[in-house]
């Protein structure tokens, strides 16, 4: 097994961990397999496109992680207080590491494995605890070193050492306060939930910390327009209620050499909160997590009602799917959908993440221009920007041949099928029906809500686009069996840019028959025509 280089730094301490009652050699065991499935586990927030897990995943977060930091320690350099400053930057790296801890690290904050495998065996619970508070201590820090390394750079290269000693200690009160908070969220969840409904709750935490990543992605730009605030920046009461307030309030005593009573205050709590809510923590909330973590393995299905399908949704879906095959396939797809949670947390951020991407660069493209906001919006022909929509929605059908439970795909071969037509009919009907035409459609009311009912046959464009754009990108991505494939499973960025350049092109035939007398009506007629032959033709796959 690999000798990680965490490992033989705790070798140095082994004294120390014996001499409080501690196993050292046993916890040295648990957490180097610890470390070792780590390397098996993909991230959630940044999936790749290959086929690489665990470490490989682990750095390339840690790259994006660096990026991003960097781009907000830029702000070093600017000619503003150093409180403004730090304040930017200790929000990103509490957000960051937050958002990682949930994303990513889930798995290691509510691990009931130990529970199940290790309990039974003389192994105190002093020494199963410290191993997964070191186990969570080493990504954190891992975690905040690639976010603030820049930070902490820059800083020192401006402020001297002084900079230097207080970001680090600073950044070790932060984490105290990360860990708390996220274990506090963790700890109410499992008070409320419990069972799958629980795992579900979880899920879609997890899916909206990584849509507010992917979003503030979009708008790290906007950070640097801090600077507008200027040399006369003063405490108000709202200041009081900012964390990053209170981690920044000590670069400015200690770095500025300025010394305010508010700033001073605001200094206290950052030093003293972080302490007192971690020796809660571990007083009093601890115990009562890890018993509630025990829900986790606790399955209860009473919430899921059985009955008989109505009338009216078996009628509805005969006219969806003319045959028995398609319609079997329709409910297997969309029973899959509702209870598959890595392809929620895969596909629901991207999905969501176009229904915003529009509005995004509508904020960009009209602030700061003179005249009314929704003016502007009501006469310019920002709802083609529901094109950014179109490409991540038609992208996600790709998903169709993902899931946990891809090694059941051997059912294909024994079931009495003569070609797959009906079966990814079946699938791509329900793909689209449940994950992509829903966030199209929302995003095309927001707009007809801020242009008016004028723009409505262009939405009746973009939606029949959409069902065009996904049959394409259906037909020129591998086509692989439904839900077959783990999601590790490589997929082809050139197929993702090829799928792009095809919804510039539809969307620019699109806004050049806006400028022809009725040739919007005209291209809606094309696209309705291309889509029928693609529909002969693009499901035609014989099974091998």
């Amino acid at each position: 097994m690999k000798e990680f280089l965490l490992l033989k730094f705790l070798d140095k301490f082994s004294g120390f961990f014996n001499k409080r009652g501690i196993d050292y050699k046993v916890m040295r065991r648990i957490i180097q397999i610890k470390l070792t499935l780590d390397k098996r586990r993909p991230s959630n927030l940044f999936q790749q496109t290959k086929k690489d897990t665990g470490k490989e995943s682990f750095d390339y977060s840690l790259i994006i992680f660096g990026f991003i930091g960097l781009m907000s320690s830029i702000i070093i350099f600017e000619n503003i207080p150093i409180f403004i400053k730090m304040n930017v930057i200790t929000a990103m790296i509490l957000f960051m590491v937050m958002t990682s801890l949930v994303a990513d690290f889930s798995d290691v904050l509510l691990d009931v494995k130990d529970k199940s495998i290790l309990s039974p065996r003389p192994i105190s619970s002093k020494t199963l605890n410290t191993a997964k508070i070191i186990h969570i201590a080493y990504y954190l820090i891992k975690t905040t070193f690639a976010i603030s390394i820049f930070a902490m750079v820059f800083g020192t290269m401006k402020y001297g050492p002084i900079y230097l000693i207080a970001f680090l200690v600073d950044n070790i009160l932060m984490l105290g306060f990360i860990l708390f908070i996220t274990s506090i969220v963790y700890f109410i969840i499992l008070t409320l939930f419990d069972g799958e409904r629980l795992k579900d709750v979880i899920n879609y935490l997890q899916i909206a910390f990584a849509i507010i990543i992917l979003v503030l992605y979009q708008l790290m730009g906007r950070i640097m327009n801090v600077a507008s605030m200027g040399k006369d920046f003063h405490l108000s009461v709202w200041t009081y209620f900012l964390p990053s307030a209170w981690f920044s309030a000590i670069f400015h005593i200690i770095v500025d050499g300025q010394y305010e009573t508010g700033y001073i205050v605001l200094a206290v709590i950052g030093i003293i909160l972080p302490i007192a809510v971690f020796i809660v923590y571990t007083k009093f909330i601890a115990s009562y997590f890890e018993k509630n973590l025990t829900k986790l393995i606790n399955f209860d299905n009473g919430s899921k009602k059985s009955g008989k399908r109505s009338k009216l949704k078996n009628k509805i879906l005969s006219v969806i799917c003319p045959n028995r095959t398609q319609r079997n396939f329709f409910r297997f797809a969309i029973n899959m959908i509702s209870s598959e949670r890595k392809l929620k947390l895969t596909a629901y951020p991207y999905l969501a993440f176009g229904a915003i991407l529009p509005f995004v660069f509508v904020f960009n493209f009209t602030m700061g221009s003179s005249g009314d906001f929704l003016t502007k919006i009501s006469n310019g022909k920002y709802y083609f920007g529901i094109y950014y929509t179109l490409i991540c929605a038609s992208i996600s059908i790709v998903y169709m041949g993902r899931s946990e439970k891809f090694k059941g795909a051997w059912i294909y071969g024994v079931l009495p099928l003569e070609d797959m037509e009906d079966v990814y009919k079946g699938t791509f009907k329900a793909f689209f029906i449940r994950l992509i035409f829903p966030i199209t459609f929302v995003t095309s009311l927001i707009f007809m809500a801020l242009c008016g009912i004028k723009i409505l046959p262009d939405i009746i464009a973009i939606m029949i686009n959409l069902l065009l754009l996904t049959i394409i990108v259906f037909k020129i991505t591998s086509r692989e069996l439904p839900f077959s494939k783990d999601f590790t499973t490589k997929y082809s960025m050139s197929e993702s840019f090829i799928s792009m350049g095809i919804t510039v092109v539809i969307g620019l035939i699109h806004y050049l028959a806006t400028k022809i007398s009725f040739g919007i009506w005209i291209y809606i007629v094309v696209a309705l025509i291309a889509i029928i032959i693609m529909w002969k033709n693009t499901f035609k796959v014989n099974m091998a």
